[in-house]
């Protein structure tokens, strides 16, 4: 039963078969059509016998027509101009949104709109591998430059996780761990083979077994050693099997070198062995191989030294060529010199010179250092050269082009690389400055996030690391800025800002004969009010040194660009496509603020450590260092913890990052970078180079936040110190087949994309003609997401075939965007109560703000006692307060809509003498949390620290000596009488615990009421104070009560009356001291007793509430005798001096004696007179035992019995005052006189008289 079809569109079955008689069989006709058309087909059936002896016969014609209509379905709205737009969405929330399918064909269908398959793969990650160690290696990448075509199709990682770590040994022992010790100085990577390569400061070469890379593992017996010497880098062409090994000379002035060795075989594993060596230049700080690894380039650095005259040679770079390293003597090198340029010429090319020729002679002759440096021998060999450092390298994608970058210079050389003949230096161009009238810096040292603008203030990048990569068929160099300077002797580049210029604008007195712009003058007034630290180069690009003899400071410019930089390359120049800003601190600040600008290094080794022990020079800063904070993490005095040095480095170089690497994940082209000094990773995404996004903000190393280096490193807890170990590994090269980056230890998953975001409701019933029907599609992203691709597709199914139909309808465009809630807290990482008195009770706050765009629920509680969540992973909102230790916590839980903020209030009661600490979880709804294994429920929780101290008041009673610092202070107080020579000391007597103020002069009624007769002479001074210091040696203010009690015991002799203290009640500041003063003031002859008590009422501590001890004085008068001739009388007497002639005199010598145990001061008093004469000054002043000695003279002017009083008063003992009377006579000796045989007229004449004194005498003679 044969049958013709005329179409193929129509179908027939079955084409042939057997009848029986009277039988029947169903013939089924079948139409099928790719496109819409009407379709007409006659069918012939022919019959013959079964046994086929008839021919066939025609036995009927059929004729079939059918018509195929085409499926016209379609969404609504319009998904080619209104895509499905899920806005911004929370994380781990879902949001639903409803589009249309209208059937608007004459058939039903069956819709199926589903999720686009997504085109990239799935399971690509990004790896971080650790290798841990102080200082790590030059960043590298595998595989060439890496490159990206933004017309592709490509996705950004989403995630950040740990996956291996290994600690590396300084030296070939696997014992030999310790941080400070520089083990992987560099590092290298064997994809081949699955070796990672370490070199370390102490020239050992160790070899890292990484076939498992969630276990990676140190194979010692596969080190090399170097014998000491100075490693700098180190390279691998793992199909060339060589390993390259940069070494300096020991000098490092002198030529270095290059070692070549084998790589390490997985098949039969042998320790590298040496197959020679290149010679570079002085100190090949890089080495870098291109692409096919037939040319290795290498960066001499050409750093100074300084030691008696500074020796600098010239930088430079090399290129050695060669199709087979193991043939040493074959290869071929080519040397490229700096030496064609001036010092003017690369400062036009804004290139920055640390120590040009003209500054140099400036400092040398005419500077406040001139006494102190030479750098005569340096001038005379002087070109630009030496001062240009190459110090990194970095490759074009074709190889044509090596960038060597100069960071002491700000500047990169471009060298021209033909494939065959010798290399040239093409350009040296300066980077630019950072202008910071616009961009936000942090300069102020105020552990706070405090970032603002400065007008004229300008930095260096002086990028460390640098990275080509490849965007649309163009070169961009990006660069890590991290900041570098020189120093030569007592020369230094960078100076603190107040060393330069003062604050009012105006250069310091030690920049000799330097002026200054007024545009200078006005940036550093600026800076000046935030701080007078900042560190600012003096170099070219600050000074302009043309004329030595009166340079001019032009510009006020730090050092560092504190982020990263992408410039592109052009015309053989390079010009800046983007930077960073302040997004390093910023960012840093909001993710980790106890790491903002903070510092970890090898200074922050162990005293006693290895690096200690085996560094002497070192060892003074180790130990200064030790001694910055009082718990290093440990519960021991040692150095800080990263979370206890913020803003250490902000008048410094900030947030340095100091290494960067590039390459493909997940068909992005990302970029990854980190501080120096902080272990802070920043991921970007730079496929669209002229405004990439940041992607990840990562701690490499968490326990530094309370722990330091020793102590983490101690017990494995630490992360990478110093991270400028990073080697990017694409998917083609690393060792788990996923694109990572190997430096510290975390992971970057993919973005999978929509599919795994979306959830559509698929129709049960198919779609009549001219029926809608509406579509539900569901978000929920499981993590931050941003997209808005075509992530819809309609598939359309015949309802009798079941089979999908080429139905060409446009994808449904989707725009979502994921984010996490986030919360801002104020102050961010804890409060710190400080001291607070015990007993008493202090409240601060803090605030939690919502710093997203949706409504959140938080909540507080302890972190050591956290409640349990419930099945939706959320804890209870409980209204009651929270108690964490002495710390009381409310509100505890509520609700925040966007930009609100809630006060959180926190009382402290202070209740013991101790120190408080407490953490408190702050738990906020949606917000993306930091797991940690050991986290259980808490993880995605933040925690918040409570510190506080609870100090009782008290006084210093033990340490008596700082109590009596202006006395003596002896074991006894013969010891001090013996030390001074004299009794009346002040003293105390530490075995007796008693304070003696020795005798004092005694205040009784009558004593000292005599009025002195000579105004030089003033009455006694009653009383003794002296100044005794309390001391309050607690962190809270000290009340303290005073007063003198009475001795007790029946031999207590004296009163307690004659002491007296002042002030009787202080308050003493924390850690300060006050005087007191106590006063003695005998009122009689005797010995006194009391005691002084001085009581902290606030005290219950009794070892420093309470201070007594004994005072004693003795009241004594001055005792003063008169020596020499004896008088009678008991209150002196009379004094003879006998009879005299007239103008005659006599002498009598006396001596007045202090027979006392005080000082005396003796008035004498005499009044003038003709006849007696007393050589003796009015008062005479008298320390115990000395003696003055005076003459009383009698010298009669009249005849006749004289008298005069002499009074000798001891100021203070009127019993001691003597009246002598003088007495004595004066008279006339008579003369006789005659003349005889006088003749006169021949007789005799003779005369008698008397003859007074000096009266003379006169004859007349006659005859």
């Amino acid at each position: 039963m044969p049958y013709a079809q005329h179409t193929s569109e129509i179908g027939v079955e079955p084409r042939e078969g057997q009848l029986a008689p009277h039988e029947e069989r169903e013939i089924r006709f079948s139409f099928k059509s790719a496109r819409a058309a009407q379709f007409k087909s006659t069918l012939q059936l022919e019959s013959r016998d079964v046994e086929g002896l008839n021919s066939w016969q025609q036995a009927a014609k059929i004729s079939v027509a059918a018509e195929s209509f085409a499926v016209d379905a379609v969404i609504e709205p319009d998904p080619r101009e209104v895509p499905l737009d899920f806005g911004t969405v929370l994380v781990h929330s879902s949001a639903q949104r409803i589009f249309e399918i209208l059937n608007r064909g004459r058939f039903p269908v069956r819709p199926a709109p589903s999720t686009r398959p997504d085109s990239r793969a799935s399971d690509a990650m990004l790896v971080l591998l650790a290798t841990l160690a102080l200082a790590a290696a030059r960043p590298r990448q595998l595989g060439g430059t890496p490159s990206m075509d933004t017309a592709a199709d490509y996705s950004a990682p989403s995630s950040f996780a740990m996956v291996s770590r290994v600690y590396i040994p300084y030296d070939t022992e696997a014992t030999s761990l310790a941080f400070g010790m520089g083990a992987a100085e560099q590092i290298a990577y064997d994809h081949m083979q699955k070796y990672a390569y370490a070199v370390s400061e102490q020239g050992v070469l160790n070899v890292i077994d990484w076939n498992d890379p969630s276990n990676p593992a140190v194979q010692s017996s596969l080190a090399y050693d170097f014998q000491g010497e100075k490693l700098t880098d180190i390279e691998i062409c793992a199909d060339k099997r060589v390993i390259f090994v940069g070494a300096g000379a020991s000098t490092k002035t002198d030529n270095g070198r290059v070692h070549i060795l084998t790589t390490v075989q997985r098949s039969s594993p042998a320790a590298p062995t040496s197959i020679g060596n290149l010679e570079a230049g002085p100190l090949p700080d890089m080495i870098l191989p291109n692409s096919d690894c037939t040319k290795l380039a290498v960066a001499n650095e050409g750093e100074a030294i300084y030691k008696n005259g500074l020796t600098d040679p010239a930088g430079s770079a090399m290129i050695f060529e060669s199709s087979d390293w193991s043939n040493v003597a074959n290869v071929v090198k080519h040397t490229v010199t700096f030496d064609s340029y001036t010092d003017s010429q690369l400062i036009q090319n804004g290139v920055h010179l640390p120590l040009s020729y003209d500054a140099m002679v400036y400092w040398d002759d005419n500077s406040y250092v001139a006494s102190t440096v030479d750098f005569a021998s340096a001038r005379s060999s002087y070109s630009a050269a030496t001062n240009l450092e190459p110090e990194y390298l970095a490759w074009s994608g074709d190889d044509s082009t090596l960038f060597v970058n100069l960071q002491e210079n700000n500047a990169v050389a471009i060298i021209n690389v033909p494939s065959t003949g010798s290399p040239s230096l093409t350009k040296i161009t300066g980077l630019g400055l950072k202008d910071y009238t616009t961009i936000p810096i942090d300069l102020k040292k105020d552990q706070a996030c405090t970032l603002a603008t400065y007008a004229g203030l300008k930095s260096l990048r002086l990028p460390d690391s640098i990275q080509a990569v490849e965007v649309d068929g163009k070169t961009y160099l990006l660069t890590a800025n991290e900041g570098d300077d020189v120093s030569y002797g007592d020369w230094e580049e960078k100076m603190k800002l107040k060393d330069v210029v003062e604050s009012d604008g105006t250069p310091d007195k030690d920049m000799i004969n330097m002026t200054i712009t007024a545009a200078a003058a006005s940036a550093a007034q600026a800076v000046h009010t935030a701080t007078d630290g900042l560190r600012i180069t003096i170099g070219s690009t600050a000074v302009d040194y043309s004329d030595p003899l009166a340079p001019e400071i032009q510009h006020i410019v730090a050092f560092g660009g504190r982020g990263i930089s992408i410039y592109e390359h052009t015309g053989g120049d390079l010009s800046l496509t983007w930077d960073s800003g302040s997004e390093f601190e910023t960012q840093q600040c909001a993710h980790f603020p106890w790491a903002h600008n903070g510092i970890q290094d090898e200074e922050f080794s162990p005293v006693n450590g290895t690096l200690w022990t085996t560094d002497a020079g070192i060892r003074g800063t180790l130990e200064e260092m030790a001694q910055e904070c009082n718990d290093g993490g440990d519960g021991k005095p040692g150095a800080c913890p990263l979370g206890q040095t913020v803003d250490e480095r902000s008048e410094k170089d900030g947030p340095a990052p100091e290494a960067i690497v590039a390459g493909k994940a997940c068909g992005s082209l990302l970029a990854v970078t980190a501080t120096e000094k902080q272990s802070t990773i920043f991921v970007y995404d730079i496929s669209n180079i002229n405004s990439p996004t940041l992607l990840f903000v990562k701690q490499l190393s968490p326990s530094s936040e309370t722990k330091n280096p020793g102590v983490a490193y101690a017990d494995r807890s630490l992360g990478e110190i110093d991270p400028e170990a990073m080697i990017f590994l694409d998917a083609a090269h690393s060792p788990s087949g996923k694109a990572g980056v190997m430096v510290g230890g975390y992971e970057l998953a993919i973005r999978r994309g929509l599919r795994e975001l979306l959830q559509i409701d698929q129709p049960k019933e198919e779609l009549q003609p001219g029926e809608r029907k509406a579509i539900t599609v569901t978000c929920t992203p499981g993590r931050v997401f941003e997209a808005s691709s075509e992530g819809i597709a309609l598939q359309i199914f015949d309802q009798l075939s079941g089979e999908s139909v080429d139905h060409r309808i446009p994808p449904m465009r989707v725009a979502l965007t994921a984010v996490y809630n986030t919360f801002q807290v104020t102050p961010p990482r804890g409060l710190n109560f400080g001291p607070v008195e015990k007993g008493e009770t202090q409240t601060r706050s803090f605030t939690i703000r919502n710093n997203g765009i949706f409504a959140f629920n938080w909540s507080l509680f302890d972190w050591a006692d956290p409640p349990s969540f419930g099945e939706d992973g959320q804890p209870p909102l409980s209204k009651n307060p929270v108690a964490a230790g002495p710390f009381n916590v409310k509100p505890t839980s509520g609700k925040l809509d966007p930009d609100e903020d809630v006060q959180v209030q926190v009382t402290f009661e202070a209740a013991g003498d101790e120190d408080y600490d407490s953490k408190i979880a702050i738990w906020v709804d949606g917000v993306q949390g930091e797991p940690s294994p050991d986290a259980g429920q808490l993880a995605g929780c933040s925690s918040y620290l409570l510190t506080g101290q609870s100090c009782v008041p008290g006084i210093n009673t033990t340490d008596l000596q700082t109590v009596f610092e202006e006395q003596f202070f002896t074991r006894t107080l013969e010891d001090a009488i013996a030390i001074a020579g004299r009794l009346d000391v002040r003293v105390f007597s530490e075995a007796d615990q008693i304070f003696h103020f020795g005798p004092v002069l005694v205040k009784e009624r009558g004593v000292g009421t005599s009025q002195p007769t000579s105004p030089t002479a003033q009455p006694p001074e009653f009383g003794v104070t002296e100044n005794l210091r309390l001391t309050n040696p607690k962190a809270v203010p000290c009340k303290v009560q005073l007063s003198i009690k009475p001795r007790e015991g029946s031999d207590v002799a004296g009163s307690s009356d004659a002491f007296e203290v002042f002030p009787q009640e202080l308050v003493i500041s924390p850690h300060d001291s006050r005087q007191i003063q106590v006063k003695f003031t005998p009122n009689h002859l005797a010995s006194f007793g009391a005691v002084l008590e001085a009581v902290v009422p606030q005290g219950t501590d009794p070892s420093s509430n309470y201070l007594s001890f004994e005072l004693r004085g003795d009241g004594a008068v001055p005792s003063v005798s008169l020596q020499g001739p004896r008088l009678f009388g008991d209150e002196g007497g009379e004094l003879d001096m006998g009879k005299l002639a007239l103008f005659r005199r006599n002498e009598v010598q006396m001596a007045l004696r202090n027979d006392g145990l005080l000082p005396a001061t003796v008035r004498v008093d005499f009044a003038h007179s003709q006849n007696f004469t007393v050589a003796c000054p009015s008062s005479v002043s008298l320390n115990k035992g000395e003696s003055r000695s005076f003459q009383v003279r009698f010298h009669p002017h009249a005849i006749g019995k004289v008298k005069a009083d002499l009074g000798i008063r001891t100021l203070g003992n009127p019993f001691e005052d003597v009246t002598i009377q003088l007495e004595g006579e004066g008279h006339s000796n008579e003369v006789c006189w005659e003349l005889s045989d006088v003749r006169r007229a021949g007789g005799v004449f003779g005369m008698r008289g008397r003859l007074e004194p000096h009266a003379g005498l006169r004859a007349a003679l006659a005859g």
